[in-house]
């Protein structure tokens, strides 16, 4: 069995087993976590032919304004106060939180605590982001888009 494969039913196991109740199964590689106002979506994607990647990744907040300071703020934040992940912005504006992992040495305990960190982090500091810098939640988004 591929390096992928195995990481892939390694991280179901892990996830169906920690989060029984808000995790749901998309793909054979991809998985999603509702924690609040936040969903956290954890996928594999092959690294090379001996390992994949796991990451762990949180949408945030869309249509903020990306200003100095908040581009300032998600910096300090990513050097001084995140113990997991760190922020970004993707191709279509979403403040994003992200952390990868290699998974062949990825443990349930290192899965865990990411992704409990990710979820908890997301859903505290959306709404404090969008009170100072204007946008949506991204699950406020999601749920609009999935209406149309």
């Amino acid at each position: 069995m591929s390096a992928f494969k195995e990481n892939c039913q390694k991280v179901e196991k892990f996830l169906m087993e920690g989060f029984k109740y808000s995790c749901r199964k998309r793909d054979i590689n991809f998985f999603t976590i509702k924690k609040g106002s936040t969903i956290v979506h954890v996928f594999i994607q092959d690294y090379d032919e001996k390992d994949s990647l796991v990451c762990c990744r949180a949408y945030v907040v869309y249509g903020a304004e990306l200003s100095y300071k908040l581009l300032k703020q998600l910096l300090l934040m990513n050097s001084e106060d995140l113990r997991f992940g760190k922020f970004g912005i993707d191709k279509n504006g979403y403040i994003i939180l992200d952390q990868v992992m290699l998974g062949n040495t990825l443990d349930r305990e290192e899965l865990m605590s990411t992704v409990k960190e990710i979820c908890m982090v997301a859903d505290e500091l959306d709404n404090e982001l969008i009170n100072q810098y204007g946008g949506k939640t991204a699950l406020e988004c999601f749920i609009e888009e999935n209406k149309q």
